[in-house]
This record gives C-alpha cells, structure tokens and sequence, in this order.
C-alpha cells in the first residue's frame, strides 16, 4: 500500500499541528457534506408529507419558530 502523503510541505513550523488541523478540517468538512445532504432529504420528506395532509398545517397549531425563515415547503400556497 503506498504511503500516503502530506499536504504540510516538509520543513514548516509546528508541522505536526499543521497536519493534524487539516485532517480535522477534511474530517468537519465531510460532516457537513453528509448533514447538508441529510438537510435535504428530510426537508423533501417534509415537503411530501405535507403535500399529502389535506388541510393547511398551520390550521393545526404547528407554529414555526422564526416564521422569516420558513423553509420553502412551509411557505407554497396549498391546493
């Protein structure tokens, strides 16, 4: 298996830090990947869930926290 190599060039100041504060970096960042996708797929599950309730879900008492951002599900006009 080859070896895997650094980003940190060879010869910088505290290289080990530098390294291990990129790996963290990629780490936090595929987090985020992963919950921004899993932000969708609940935000569309919401959006059929809500298509098949025949009756306007504020009618029902559910209130929104901060009505300004609403996600776009909460605010199309219903049929």
């Amino acid at each position: 298996m080859p070896k895997q190599e650094s980003i940190v060039p060879p010869g910088v100041d505290h290289a080990q830090a530098l390294h291990a504060l990129t790996r963290k970096y990629a780490e936090v960042a595929a987090q985020v990947g992963r919950a921004k996708a899993e932000v969708h797929r609940l935000t569309t599950d919401l959006a059929h869930i809500e298509g098949a309730i025949p009756v306007d879900i504020s009618s029902l008492g559910i209130v929104l926290r901060n009505p300004k951002n609403r996600p776009a599900y909460a605010s199309r006009p219903r049929r």
